[in-house]
């Protein structure tokens, strides 16, 4: 039996509106300062793409733990942050890029 798409995007938390962003009151920006290198980039990202700046300053960040993300709307809004962040890495620039091991290794140190 064939389930409605809305009950399983339900499931999973997704809305067939918004996608994976909460169609009720979404945090616009993660409270704790902590996260304020993030919160930075996310407010500047267009034009962070635009001027083909995006890669460097994501490889200038410090790693940052998500401890202390404390609800459910939190954590969503680190994942949009993160996955815009993410994808103008990748994708702001002539070719797609790949980060070297090296430039990452003292975060392997927590997994």
């Amino acid at each position: 039996m064939l389930v409605p798409l809305n009950h399983l995007l339900s499931e999973f938390h997704v809305s067939p509106k918004t996608g994976f962003v909460n169609d009720e009151a979404s945090l616009r920006r993660l409270p704790d300062s902590y996260y304020e290198p993030w919160k930075a980039i996310g407010g500047n990202l267009p034009e962070l793409i635009r001027v083909f700046g995006i890669r460097k300053r994501i490889e200038q960040l410090p790693v940052l733990y998500t401890s202390k993300l404390k609800s459910e709307t939190e954590w969503r809004r680190a994942y949009v942050l993160l996955s815009y962040m993410t994808q103008g890495y990748i994708w702001a620039g002539a070719t797609p890029a790949e980060v070297q091991e090296t430039l990452f290794k003292d975060s392997y140190d927590f997994c």
